[in-house]
């Protein structure tokens, strides 16, 4: 299953990859790095992350700040204080990052999109939507060819259908070429693009 609930975040697949995802928002906050589905402790991890962040503005309980004792010198204070001026510029980022102007990706699709082009910004992403493999005759898509130091792939390099995500990385222009392949690995069709990163 490519999808988990959980209390405020959702764990799915972005692109190919496994990612946290808020609920609300609907962005990813985190992706695994790993391969195969992230284990519990990493999904737990980020969403504790994830709530720190979210939380790190409110003003802590006066009650719950541990008295200066005979021995204390007054360390607390400075730990509490390195703590609030980190959080508080933590919780920043956090903020600005949730607020940055989302950019649509440029989408295309199998087969009207074949040999068209496009153009978009750096970071912002291209989705190019194949049919899925199919299981019963062994046929496939896969990306053979285009310049991944312009548009970055975000996929999992075994994905063999569906959607190709990429993401402008440099200026330039970048020819991607998709091959439709048999079960021994003949190509039956293509499907070529052309995307100019500005």
């Amino acid at each position: 299953m490519d999808l988990e609930i959980y209390q405020e975040n959702v764990l799915q697949k972005v692109g190919g990859r496994w990612a946290l995802v808020s609920r609300k928002t609907h962005r990813p906050l985190a992706y695994w790095r790993g391969t195969g589905k992230p284990p519990a402790w990493w999904v737990e991890r980020q969403e504790q992350r994830v709530a720190y962040f979210k939380h790190a503005h409110e003003t802590p309980n006066p009650d719950a700040v541990p008295k200066e004792d005979e021995s204390g010198g007054g360390t607390a204070f400075f730990v509490l204080a390195g703590l609030a001026i980190f959080g508080g510029a933590g919780y920043l980022l956090y903020k600005l990052s949730q607020n940055l102007p989302t950019v649509a990706p440029l989408d295309f699709k199998w087969p009207n999109d074949a040999g068209k082009s496009g153009t978009i910004k750096v970071g912002q992403a291209v989705n190019v939507t194949l049919p899925p493999a199919n299981i019963s005759t062994g046929y496939h898509w896969a990306f053979v060819s285009g310049d991944t130091a312009i548009v970055r792939p975000l996929f999992d390099q075994n994905l063999s259908g569906g959607t190709f995500a990429f993401q402008g990385q440099s200026a330039g222009t970048a020819t991607l070429v998709f091959n439709y392949l048999s079960a021994t690995n003949q190509v039956v069709e293509a499907f070529q693009i052309t995307v100019t990163v500005k």
